[in-house]
């Protein structure tokens, strides 16, 4: 081939590599070099720069530079390596071959261009002294790269020390526009750190219009910090809320601190006390200070309740201990402002224990017997004065004041005996005469209730007089009227009852009972005029039953058989519900038999037989009925029911007469088969030597009643060795009993159990009752319900009805059948006879069924229904299911304050106050108060004594530290400096 046909391929091959065709190029470039091998060296190096350019394949250049030293093709191939190696971020390869390249060898914008590139890779390798002379180099060359040699020169004076240098330089470099927002940063910076805060805020104010949103929000915190130093709070304020605005990055806690310092300084206390309560999260003296200051703010700003827990975020071991003193001190003193006088008692004593040199110890020792005084928690007020010394005015008011208190409560929750030795506490004491005579009223109301009379009397006897005429007053005339009837005293009895009702009007609640007792007073002395005169004064009372069934009993006594009969049959047929129906059905049946009036007796006593079956009238009714029926010449019945009467009550007091009335009958000429067995068997079961088990019945019952129950258990069993006995229902019934008195429940459920199989026996609704407590108890729901229907459907007495639809409604809400549970807590409160505190149960229970059914408004007025009607442990809880509601509604502050007033009225019941301060928590954490959260939580974690609690509050600490994550930072994302940001 000619050589000018050799010079055309290879300048054909040249140029196809700088139209970048690298395909073809190389396939021109191979032919040149196979045809001609003098003009290689140069083709050679246009096939290596192909190979990096189309398969990243550097070995062939790294070939030419080892091998092309001396001539111009090294310094190209080293050059091509560089920017290789300089575009995949491997600078410490790319500055081994910038170097290489002969600077001579290169133009002006080609020198300036490699030599920052150098540098660059050069920084990148950590090599900063050879980096930061080669930048000083280029930017002399007045090329572009000029201004970007100057960042970096002035970034490296900086990390040098050289700040004067640095700022020289980043200016410079700002020439550049597109440097702005790399070199502003990084200026800023270098002012704060020298402390020069007016260049600063001047540099600053002149480039936060000229850079992007991440380098504005950067120099707003630099110019809002540098204000904050130089005491210009109303622009630091302005600058530091402006970067927090532009951006949703995570803060450091300094940062709201000087934000909220700020806004607390230039007198905008909402807006510091939203930023000191972020900063108080921090565990440092920034921290502790801004919880401390937050604390100072809630109280200018009165609120309370939010104080305390800022107070006790600044109560921190090895922190400012000047501050942890103050703090603690200040959170038992907001506590009182607060009126959570309980939650007041830790903190003072702990003050007062810690702190004994303290200039606030004799304010707090003041305060905290404020806070016994107003206490609920009663039990830690009596500990700590019994503890302390009652050794003052004071002292001995408050010690008078909780003592008291704490009696009532062991009263209305039915612990007469405890109250008793609790108000006998408060009656040494006579600080308070007003405390003294309600303490003496319940005290004489416990005494009644456990059947010491004569210690009521006297007690009843001080209330009246030390007082004129009051509501005590009333209440101690009307206990003394019972005290006296109880202990035989009637004539006393009249005459209290009478004092009691002559101050009071017909309103009274228990006007009419009142009424009642003058007439039983009456009666039992055959005063049979001046009882009719009281008892007709009750006929429209809630009592009005009984005053009828006595009026009957009187108008009888008195000869007035049409009148008493009239109202027997007012009972039976205008008060079908009441307790008093069966007998006033026995008692008109009585005297329609003796008026000879046999086929009616008969019907009234075939209707209590049939209505009443387990009653214990039943055997006198069978006897009556079967008189009528003699009487009536109807002798197969009358048989039918002697023989009925003698088979299922063998040792009633009604079986000689039946035995007699069997006689009658075969003497009238009837058949009675079998009449001589059935005068054996009833001789078998009421033997002679039967005599000697019933006198150690008697003894066994006398422990029973001691309260020996051990002792009388033992006894109960050595009778049941007797073998059958007319009396085994009344052995295994105290039996039982004595195992349930004495805790001793599986024992007694057996004989429970046993006594209803028997099933026909006057004890059989008490057994009912007992078995279905005790099921209950053992959390046997399902028998329970069981149970309790069946004592339902047993009797029909008002008393035992209740019973029956309390343990049903009970039952079935532990069952989470809440419409059942529903059901029986509106039959109870739909009932025209139930015990005190029935209705608050019922509400309760209906409050508690219709939250689990999702109806709120219902549930909220059923548990307020509970709330305005009791101050005992119901109301507690009703409280807290309500806050519960609250909260559940998202209205978290309307739950914190029904929580905090349920704790400062009943912080006695442990229970619900544990449960509160955990639902406290969790409100705060529904508002996002993190700091109130956090404390609240680390409070019962440091002081709860419930396990169970402590576990479920670190639990839900865990969530808030979550939180605390998500706003704050403890690094410094916020003024980091990206040495790769441009190149």
């Amino acid at each position: 081939m000619q050589e000018s046909e050799l010079s055309q391929l290879y300048e054909k091959g040249v140029n196809q590599y700088r139209s970048r065709l690298f395909l073809q190029s190389k396939h021109s470039l191979q032919k040149y070099i196979q045809l001609d091998g003098q003009a290689s060296r140069d083709a050679s190096y246009y096939l290596a720069s192909i190979q990096l350019h189309q398969f990243d394949n550097e070995t062939d250049l790294r070939e030419i530079v080892r091998e092309e030293k001396t001539t111009p093709l090294a310094g190209r191939a080293s050059r091509e390596l560089g920017d290789f190696y300089f575009d995949k971020g491997d600078f410490r390869s790319a500055a081994g071959y910038y170097d290489k390249i002969p600077v001579i060898s290169l133009h002006n914008k080609e020198l300036s261009l490699v030599r920052y590139r150098l540098a660059y890779s050069l920084l990148q390798s950590d090599y900063f002294d050879s980096a930061a002379q080669i930048f000083d180099e280029v930017r002399h060359y007045g090329e572009k790269e000029k201004f970007k040699a100057l960042y970096y020169s002035g970034f490296l004076a900086f990390q040098n020390g050289n700040t004067q240098k640095a700022i020289q330089n980043l200016l410079a470099a700002e020439e550049d526009p597109d440097l702005v927002n790399n070199t502003a940063p990084l200026v800023a910076r270098i002012y704060a750190m020298s402390s020069d805060y007016d260049s600063l805020i001047t540099y600053t104010s002149d480039r936060i219009e000229r850079v992007g949103r991440p380098q504005e929000i950067q120099l707003l915190l630099f110019q809002g910090e540098a204000y904050f130093e130089i005491e210009d709070y109303a622009n630091a304020s302005k600058s530091l809320r402006r970067s927090l605005d532009l951006g949703n990055e995570k803060r450091k806690p300094e940062f709201y601190y000087k934000l909220g310092y700020s806004y607390d300084q230039i007198n905008e206390p909402e807006k510091a006390i939203e930023n000191y309560k972020v900063a108080g999260l921090d565990n440092s003296e920034i921290g502790q200070f801004s919880a401390f200051r937050l604390g100072e703010l809630y109280i200018n700003t009165k609120q309370y309740t939010l104080a305390v827990n800022a107070f006790e975020s600044a109560i921190v071991d090895g922190l400012d201990a000047g501050i942890s003193e103050q703090a603690l001190f200040l959170k038992g003193k907001v506590m009182l402002k607060a009126e959570r006088y309980n939650d007041a008692i830790f903190p003072l004593s702990s003050f007062l224990k810690k702190y004994p040199e303290s200039r606030w110890y004799n304010e707090a020792s003041d305060l905290l017997i404020t806070a016994y005084y107003n206490t609920s928690d009663y039990d830690a007020a009596i500990e700590y004065l019994e503890t302390s010394g009652i050794n003052s005015q004071t002292a001995r008011k408050t010690y008078q004041l909780v003592t008291f208190h704490k009696g009532q409560q062991y009263f209305n929750d039915g612990q007469s005996a405890s109250a008793v030795e609790m108000l006998k506490k408060s009656l040494g004491f006579n600080e308070n005469a007003s405390i003294t005579r309600q303490a003496s009223l319940i005290m004489a109301d416990s005494y009644a209730i456990s059947g010491d009379f004569e210690s009521s009397k006297a007690h009843y006897g001080s209330v009246i007089r030390n007082s004129a005429t009051d509501d005590l007053t009333v209440s101690a005339e009307y206990g003394l009227g019972y005290a006296s009837y109880n202990t035989g005293d009637f004539q006393n009895a009249i005459r209290h009852f009478q004092l009691a009702e002559q101050m009071v009007t017909d309103e009274y609640e228990n006007y009419h009972d009142i009424k009642i007792r003058i007439g039983d007073c009456h009666y039992i002395q055959k005063n049979y005029e001046e009882a009719t005169e009281s008892y007709s004064a009750a006929l429209v009372g809630s009592q009005a039953d009984y005053a009828y069934y006595q009026l009957g009993l009187v108008s009888y006594l008195q000869n007035r058989v049409p009148e008493s009969a009239d109202y027997f049959e007012k009972v039976i047929n205008d008060h079908p519900r009441s307790e008093f129906r069966d007998n006033a059905m026995f008692q008109l049946a009585k005297m329609k038999f003796e008026n000879l009036e046999f086929d009616e007796s008969k019907l009234l006593n075939s209707r209590l037989i049939s209505l009443y079956p387990s009653n214990a009238l039943v055997p006198h009714s069978l006897l009556q009925r079967a008189l009528c029926n003699t009487n009536l010449s109807l002798y197969q019945d009358a048989e039918a029911d002697l023989r009925r009467l003698l088979e299922r009550y063998p040792g009633h007091i009604t079986t000689n007469n039946a035995l007699l009335g069997l006689q009658d009958l075969i003497q009238r000429g009837h058949s009675v088969d079998g009449f001589e067995e059935l005068m054996a068997k009833v001789r078998e079961l009421n033997p002679e030597n039967e005599s000697l088990a019933i006198i150690e019945f008697e003894h066994a019952k006398s422990k029973y009643f001691s309260q020996l129950y051990d002792e009388a258990i033992s006894a109960f069993l050595k009778l049941l060795d007797y073998g059958e006995l007319a009396i085994d229902v009344d052995i295994k019934y105290y039996l039982a009993d004595s195992y349930l008195r004495s805790n001793q429940q599986e024992e007694a459920l057996k004989w429970l159990d046993e006594l209803v199989q028997i099933n026909d026996h006057p004890y059989l609704p008490r057994v009912l009752d007992k078995r279905g407590s005790v099921l209950f108890d053992l959390a046997q729901y399902e028998r329970s319900a069981q149970n309790y229907h069946q004592l339902k459907n047993l009797d029909d007495n008002k008393r035992n009805q209740y019973k029956a639809r309390r343990g049903l409604m009970l039952s079935k809400y532990m069952l989470s059948a809440y419409d059942s549970a529903l059901y029986y807590a509106r039959q109870i409160l739909a009932s025209d006879w139930k015990p005190i505190n029935a209705e608050e149960e019922a509400w309760l229970i209906s409050g508690k069924c219709l939250v689990e059914e999702g109806d709120f408004i219902q549930a909220s007025d059923n548990l307020i229904q509970v709330i305005n009607s009791v101050k005992d442990e119901m109301a507690a809880e009703s409280y807290f299911h309500l806050a519960k509601i609250q909260f559940t509604q998202q209205q978290y502050r309307a739950s914190i304050e029904t929580l905090f007033t349920m704790i400062g009225e009943f912080g006695s019941y442990k229970k619900w106050t544990d449960e509160a301060y955990l639902l406290l928590s969790e409100n705060y954490l529904g508002l996002e108060e993190l700091l109130q959260a956090k404390a609240t939580l680390k409070s019962i974690i440091d002081r709860s004594e419930n396990e169970e609690l402590i576990n479920r509050a670190k639990v839900q600490l865990e969530q808030v530290d979550l939180k605390e994550a998500e706003l704050l930072t403890t690094g410094s994302t916020e003024d980091t400096i990206k040495t790769d940001s441009i190149r």
